[in-house]
């Protein structure tokens, strides 16, 4: 697969993209789609010398997840870093990390903030999420700004389910599969996905303004008080969505 980064775009703006095919037949019938950047997308091709890489929606800086914080008008943030191992096999391909529209429910409702986070790499070679045969594993994090989540639905259960908290739960693409919650006793906290499954959840952590990366450290306010930062472990490309 060939993968080519095409700059001098403007996000918001939508473009019609064309594609053709050439080998010794000759060349193929175009095939277009429009296609529109956006402001949360990260996309970069990937370097050649299996250097490792971050991606972040949530800061210019490649520390993950050290930087990155969501607001009240960037609601989900996320990061992802590709070890170098990972970028040596992919090296010269296309990822891509976004915050989008969900593109279906969470368990039959309505997901958080209605997005999804989607984690797209171009290339590679056929992988099977139930089995991990073929795979390659990553380890995503993002962050649910409060306005979207504890504001609305509570702060999370840990324990188990009740009336004073809510079980944030995080489904995972292709199939919409539920791969974990806020419940500490369905995380892998060692980060080793459970036989068969295509992901899970290592952990649902309730962030404060001292511990959120954006937060005023040390002044009296709750500016950050109730976000929520989650990291997934998965294999393959994915897309999240909570519930």
């Amino acid at each position: 697969m060939f993968a080519v980064l095409v700059t001098g775009l403007t996000d918001g703006t939508t473009y019609q993209v064309s594609v053709e095919v050439r080998n010794a037949a000759g060349d193929s019938d175009a095939a277009s789609a429009p296609v529109t950047p956006c402001l949360g997308c990260q996309v970069t091709k990937l370097p050649s010398n299996g250097t490792a890489f971050t991606l972040n929606t949530g800061s210019t800086s490649s520390d993950c997840p050290g930087t990155m914080g969501a607001t009240s008008t960037d609601t989900i943030v996320s990061c992802l870093t590709l070890t170098s191992g990972q970028t040596t096999d992919k090296a010269g391909l296309i990822a891509a990390l976004r915050e989008e529209a969900a593109q279906t429910s969470c368990g039959g409702g309505p997901c958080i903030g209605d997005q999804q986070v989607t984690f797209d790499l171009s290339g590679g070679t056929t992988c099977n999420p139930s089995t991990g045969v073929g795979c390659k594993q990553f380890d995503e994090y993002f962050i649910l700004d409060k306005t979207i989540s504890t504001d609305v639905y509570g702060g999370p259960c840990t324990d188990k389910a009740s009336g004073g908290c809510h079980v944030y739960t995080v489904y995972m693409d292709p199939g919409n599969t539920p791969i974990g919650s806020s419940i500490k006793s369905k995380w892998c906290a060692d980060k080793v996905i459970f036989p068969g499954a295509p992901g899970c959840v290592v952990q649902v952590v309730p962030l404060t303004n001292n511990t959120a990366s954006n937060g005023q450290k040390g002044v009296k306010t709750d500016n950050r008080n109730g976000d929520i930062l989650i990291e997934v472990v998965y294999w393959g490309d994915a897309g999240f969505r909570t519930g």
